[in-house]
């Protein structure tokens, strides 16, 4: 007897698939294959936001500029919660961020770089306005066209209520000055504006005091006066001013032995120009050469910490640390003095703003700013104690030694900064 053939419901189910139609079968394929990503750098497949063959990140580099300048500056000022947790240990726990960062215990603090770069801005924006305000009074003060104008308003006044007889000899008191105020804003060269300027403080001095001028006051205008002369008539003249003078010489001049007489008479020609850059706005507007100096300090600062740094790993060159730590330490504790120096000036502005009106809570902010500045070496000494673990005697010699050197190396920047401001004013 023959059996009937059984029927396979593998087969049954397969054929069933077959008959599906072809546009369905295509769109669930592509929604399936919708939620693969693939690596642009190395075509892997990726689950996340990185690849796990390359790392590289699935978001695009590619976006509209602003997106990009947006995205910089959130990186940079974007403090989130972190900046409570990192201003406190900052100014009151130190070292401790220090060694969290060394430790790789940085999720929870802002990082170094973003810290310092936040704080340097703020105090260097806030430094420039505070030295404004402090070189204010000074340029009223001791301009020397600011004093030149100030005296000619009451000499005009004087020759207003003067008698006909009287206002002769003020009159030409006022045209001789005016003539030296021509001379000192003429520009026409570096040794007409410093004879001018000399001479016109004679003449203010002798007129101001109404006193005669002596022998020796007497001769120096004369000879003032023949320059002058000599100078408006577009002769060349030559006049070193005693009060400024940039020089290791006899005669105030700058002298290399290690270089040509060519290259020393370059040196001095530039260093003239900076000479009467700098009695130029002393005499005019102080407040000006202090901006183009502090104008010049961040980029030099940011050359410094490097500098600082590589100084810490000389210093302690057995003790095993990176690099990258040295200048963990030197972003940390130039982040902590920018901080100190701007809460002292904020408290100094406040101090001012309260001294009339309430002298008590005036020098409640005054003994606070003398707390803190007092807080500023002992911060740092701990700072050091604690991050590199060593005794407390060498410790306090090479912090004593470290300190030195750092002080001399501000003082360098210091004068960097003023002759490049200087130079490009």
């Amino acid at each position: 007897m023959e059996q009937q053939p059984v029927q396979s419901t593998s087969l049954t189910s397969s054929n069933s698939t077959e008959q599906l139609p072809a546009e369905k079968v295509s769109s669930n394929a592509l929604q399936s294959n919708s939620d693969i990503k693939f690596c642009e750098n190395c075509h892997a497949r990726v689950e996340g936001a990185f690849c796990s063959q390359c790392g590289q990140s699935l978001e695009s580099s590619l976006k509209y500029f602003w997106t990009v300048i947006l995205h910089l500056l959130d990186d940079i000022f974007s403090f989130d919660s972190r900046a409570s947790r990192t201003i406190f240990p900052l100014f009151f726990r130190p070292g401790f961020l220090t060694n969290q960062y060394i430790a790789g215990k940085r999720v929870h603090y802002v990082p170094p770089l973003r810290l310092y770069l936040f704080i340097s801005i703020v105090f260097f924006l806030s430094l420039k306005f505070f030295t404004d305000s402090a070189t204010g009074e000074f340029e009223k003060e001791h301009s020397a066209l600011n004093e030149y104008n100030a005296f000619m308003t009451e000499l005009k006044a004087e020759i207003t209520e003067a008698s006909s007889e009287e206002k002769a000899p003020l009159l030409a008191i006022q045209d001789k000055l005016k003539s030296l105020e021509d001379d000192l804003k003429s520009n026409k060269s570096t040794a007409q504006y410093r004879v001018a300027k000399r001479a016109l403080e004679i003449q203010l001095n002798r007129y101001k005091d109404k006193e005669q001028l002596t022998p020796e006051e007497l001769e120096e205008l004369a000879q003032l006066s023949e320059k002058l002369a000599k100078a408006q008539q577009g002769l060349v003249i030559e006049y070193n001013d005693p009060t400024f003078s940039i020089g290791n010489s006899e005669g105030n001049t700058l002298h290399f032995g290690f270089l040509s007489e060519d290259a020393n008479q370059l040196i001095n020609k530039k260093a003239a120009e900076v000479e009467a850059k700098i009695e130029k706005h002393m005499a005019d507007n102080p407040t000006k050469l202090i901006d183009y100096a502090i104008g010049k300090l961040p980029p030099l600062m940011f050359v410094l910490l490097p500098l600082f740094a590589l100084l810490l790993k000389i210093f302690y060159l057995f003790s095993k640390r990176l690099y990258m730590e040295h200048l963990t330490v030197a972003l940390h504790s130039h982040s902590f003095i920018f901080f100190t120096i701007l809460i002292v000036e904020i408290l100094d502005v406040s101090h001012d703003a309260v001294d009339k009106n309430y002298p008590g809570i005036a020098e409640l902010f005054s003994t606070v700013a003398m707390c803190v500045l007092m807080w500023m070496p002992i911060y740092l000494f701990i700072m050091q104690k604690r991050v590199y673990n060593q005794g407390y005697i060498f410790t306090f010699i090479k912090y004593n030694i470290i300190g030195l050197i750092y002080i001399m190396m501000i003082a360098l920047t210091g004068v960097a900064a003023f002759i490049w401001g200087i130079v490009e004013a």
